[in-house]
This record gives structure tokens, sequence and C-alpha cells, in this order.
């Protein structure tokens, strides 16, 4: 997409891409979809969702702690908004490819890469 946007130089310039926006409650399904596991879900909002962040940033280095909850990940996640993808999509023909199967690629790329275990991979795990 990228390389036709620089060639044809389409009349308006500039176009957004958000892709899919999956909000937080929902998430889990698409995972537990993808996976065939039953995640434990804990609903929290964003607020509480960033204390969680801060103080695992201050505890962290006290317990040898490697998390990815940490004050920028929760601002980052919990302030995400919703993009309007109808432009590029209309004016240029673009399809964003499935969230599920953009999931399951990325899913099997972490177990691989041995960011995640073959449990936590469900019926992904290579």
């Amino acid at each position: 997409m990228h390389l036709r946007l620089l060639q044809e130089q389409p009349p308006f310039g500039r176009y957004i891409l958000g892709g899919h926006y999956i909000p937080w409650v929902d998430l889990a399904g698409v995972l537990e979809g993808v996976t065939g596991r039953t995640l434990r879900k804990l609903p929290l909002n964003g607020p509480v969702m960033r204390l969680a962040g801060k103080v695992c940033d201050r505890i962290g280095p006290w317990f040898n702690m490697e998390v990815p909850m940490t004050e920028e990940a929760m601002g980052y996640a919990t302030r995400w908004v919703q993009m309007d993808n109808s432009r590029v999509e209309q004016e240029l023909g673009f399809e964003f490819r499935p969230v599920q199967q953009t999931m399951e690629d990325t899913i099997r790329w972490l177990q691989q890469a041995g960011h995640i275990t073959a449990r936590q991979a469900g019926k992904l795990a290579v």
C-alpha cells in the first residue's frame, strides 16, 4: 500500500490506516477464538490499568520483574482511539485482512520466537 501511494500520488495526500479497532472488552473473546483457550479475565478500567503500570514500573526493579505492564504501555493501551479507514477503503480499494488471521499469525510468531509458550499459543502451537 505504501509503495502504491508513493507511485500514484493520490490527489488528497494523507490516508489513515488505523486497522481494525477491537475494544478491550472484546479482545479476550477474539484471542479465545483463535487459540481455543479459555482466558482469565479481570475487568479493570483505564485509570486502574495505568496505575497498575505505574506500580509495576516502581516495584519491578526491586523484584527483578519483567512484565509488559508499564505506565507507558498502559497509557497507550487504554487511550487508543478508533480510526476511520473508510477513505482509504473507498478511494483506493484497500482492504484490511481479517483480525483473526492477523492474531493467528502474531500468536504463532510469538511462540516461535520464544515470547509465549506452546500452552499459551493453544491450538496454534507449533
